[in-house]
């Protein structure tokens, strides 16, 4: 089984949108996997707060993460 952990290491919510970088950790058989995602901006939706758009964009980094075959 494999799990992936999504880790906001830093953020900033400027003007609408909120920047990220993270770190997906991947367990599996063979241990740990770090890979760090760069800053990506997420646009901040009208009435969401930051917190929500956050949790958005760690759904967006996993199902990239799933997509790309990480998990």
């Amino acid at each position: 089984m494999t799990a992936i952990t999504i880790t906001i290491t830093r953020y900033a919510a400027p003007l609408g949108d909120v920047l990220v970088t993270a770190r997906a950790t991947r367990v599996d058989e063979l241990g740990p996997h770090t890979k760090d995602i760069v800053r990506t901006r997420f646009p901040q939706e009208h009435g969401v707060t930051v917190r929500g758009t956050l949790e958005a964009a760690c759904r967006v980094i996993l199902a990239e993460l799933e997509r790309q075959g990480a998990g």
